[in-house]
């Protein structure tokens, strides 16, 4: 509760006596305060001096008004300092960054920052303890990476300055941090059609997330560029994460009496599905059959280059995990200093790779860590 002086005080008075609840963490990150009307009878003061001190205290980034609702308090961020904390804020485990060592990406590039790594899982955690948490930490800063719609509102509206990384949110205006989908599967039907093939599989989802359907429209894009047409009986729309099932799909894409002459995977786990169908149907990898596959440098590392074992390898488009780390590092920072800025899409690039030896990151001059 906020005291009662007994003398009418000034508004600046007003605003000291609030901004210490509020820094104090007596009026938590996302909670409303007191209505005019109820404030000013706390204070003794009229209606249009509480109504001065709300705005002095949202000039300072303390309470953010919000029309038909009154003031809501916002997170106290202690600021960039060395050793301050950066949270990921994933929905459930394992998540994308923990997975393969590609953790290592996210963590060596905070600390190289100078900051240190606060990781939060938000599986059946109410969305207020995740904001308590965070404030309780004194994070500066949060990438959302998939966790429930109402977590990431509840971390948006506390104030703290927060992105969506490797997904598009749709419902906040919040920064997005994701790869080049659609540029991506273009540059891979691209190479293959640039090679002669005109039966083209398409092996993935087409409209299961905003991922499938941007990959599906970047193929189709190469080939309307040609005055061709992406062969829809070759187009597998596999709409299932059992591992056995895809395989069938994957074998019954290279059984057919006409089988495709190339393969786009754009996922890495189909990727791997395809490689395996190649080998049962004894066929030969870029010879009776071109597969381009997808996924990040960490991944073609742990997971795609023991695969094939030494054999002929596909060309992969490829993202950096690291660089899509920088990204949202530098893309938080300037949020921090100017909390205003509008929303933005950020896409890290793609390339296509056909050997380890392509692993340079060309753009930043770096290796993934291995």
């Amino acid at each position: 509760m906020i005291p009662v002086s007994t003398r009418a005080p000034s508004t600046a008075h007003v605003v000291e006596l609030m901004r210490k609840d509020l820094l104090g963490n007596k009026v938590q990150p996302n909670q409303f305060l007191p209505s005019e009307r109820v404030l000013s009878k706390q204070f003794q003061v009229a209606r249009v001096t509480v109504r001065r001190a709300l705005k002095a205290l949202a000039g300072e980034g303390l309470i953010r008004a919000e029309p038909g609702r009154g003031y809501r308090a916002l997170m106290r961020v202690a600021g960039m300092k060395p050793g301050s904390p950066v949270a990921v804020v994933a929905g459930q485990t394992p998540v994308m960054f923990s997975s393969e060592g590609s953790f290592d990406a996210l963590q060596s590039e905070i600390s190289a920052a100078g900051w240190q790594t606060l990781t939060v899982v938000s599986e059946n955690r109410s969305p207020d303890e995740i904001v308590r948490a965070l404030a309780d930490a004194g994070v500066w800063g949060a990438a959302l990476e998939a966790c429930e719609p109402a977590t990431a509102r509840a971390i948006h509206v506390s104030g703290l300055p927060c992105l969506s990384l490797a997904r598009l949110n749709r419902e906040l205006p919040i920064d997005s941090v994701l790869i080049d989908n659609f540029d991506g599967a273009r540059r891979a039907a691209e190479y293959l059609l640039d090679k002669g093939h005109r039966r083209v599989a398409w092996f993935g989802p087409v409209t299961e997330s905003d991922h499938s359907i941007e990959r599906y429209q970047g193929a189709q894009a190469a080939f309307l560029d040609r005055r061709l047409e992406l062969p829809q009986e070759y187009v597998v729309d596999v709409q299932t994460k059992d591992d056995a099932q895809i395989a069938e799909s994957a074998q019954a894409l290279l059984a057919r009496a006409d089988r495709p002459t190339a393969v786009i995977a754009a996922w890495p786990n189909l990727t791997l599905a395809v490689e395996l169908a190649v080998r049962r149907a004894g066929l030969a990898l870029g010879k009776d059959v071109e597969l381009v596959g997808w996924g990040s440098e960490v991944t073609y590392r742990a997971r795609i280059l023991p695969a094939f074992d030494g054999g002929p390898l596909p060309v992969v488009a490829l993202w950096s995990k690291r660089a899509m780390v920088r990204t949202a590092l530098q893309r938080l920072m300037d949020r921090v200093k100017d909390p205003h800025l509008p929303p933005v899409r950020i896409s890290i690039p793609m390339r296509l790779i056909h050997s380890p030896k392509d692993l340079e990151d060309r753009n930043h001059g770096t290796h993934e860590p291995a």
